[in-house]
Formats: structure tokens, sequence, C-alpha cells
């Protein structure tokens, strides 16, 4: 999704995944933090470190961790800390990342709402549709804040 609508999302958060190191230089510039297990029997952790060295080689903006042990279902450990949302948080699409230590919350929204302790996690697909609706209308407001702040300056 990040390589096909490079415009659209300020990070990507590939979990156990795989794609073709040959599409490095168009995820360059996106910030993007892969995570993979060492023993997973589904899809090789070497596809992970493939496109993690070829992203390297080229000055992307890649953060990497391997989960020691880790098999393919490892998403429900990693999505609980906090630190990746205060990362993938603090991205913005133009290139740049701002300071944000947690994820900022609208006042429609509590962090009672928020449950990241799922008893069945679903495959990240799954739960990359929820975040990609929040991402969408995170953007959406700092897009509209941004022209509120412009044209109140103006």
């Amino acid at each position: 999704m990040a390589r096909l609508y490079q415009n659209t999302f300020a990070a990507a958060v590939p979990m156990s995944g795989s794609i073709d190191p040959s599409y490095a230089p168009e995820l360059k510039n996106i910030p993007i933090w892969a995570f993979h297990g060492s023993a997973d029997p589904v899809v090789p952790v070497q596809s992970t470190r493939d496109m993690v060295a070829a992203l390297q080689a080229i000055g992307g903006n890649i953060k990497y961790t391997e989960v020691a042990g880790g098999g393919h279902y490892i998403w429900p450990e990693e999505y609980v800390d906090p630190s990746l949302y205060a990362w993938m948080f603090s991205q913005e699409l133009d290139g740049t990342t701002t300071d944000v230590t947690e994820p900022t919350l609208d006042s429609a929204t509590s962090a009672a709402s928020i449950d990241v302790t799922l008893v069945h996690t679903p495959e990240p697909a799954s739960f990359t549709l929820f975040a990609l609706a929040a991402s969408a209308a995170m953007l959406k407001r700092r897009r509209l804040s941004r022209r509120s702040h412009h044209h109140a300056g103006a």
C-alpha cells in the first residue's frame, strides 16, 4: 500500500511481510519500521532482511526489529508497544517528524476506549484497515489544522 500510494501514508509498519527488494527506490522516502520473527515458518525472515538491506543501501528511512525466536504471529506483542505508536504518529507526510510522545486523541475518543490487549489479534491486514482509517482521519485533521493556521496568519 505504501509503495502504491506514496503520497497517502506518512509511515509504514510491515509485520512478518515480504516484498521484492527491487521496490526499495519507491519506498526510500517513506519512514518504515519493519518487524519480523527470526523463526517465521510462513514468510521467510530473509525477505525482510533483504528489503532492509536494500533500503539501507540507498539511504532509505528504515528501522528494523527482528524478534528473536519469533514465529509468524508476532504482532500481538508488537502492537501493544506504545513506542511504536509514538514513532508512527510522529511521522508527517512531507517526510518530517514531530515530537509526539503519545498518540493524540480527539475529544470523542478516550484512551480507555482503545483496547490493545486483544484476545484473538487479527492478521495485520485486518488491523491495518483500522490503522489506515485512524491515520487518514489524523492526516485530515493535520491538513485542516495547517490550513487554518496558515489562513489565520495571512
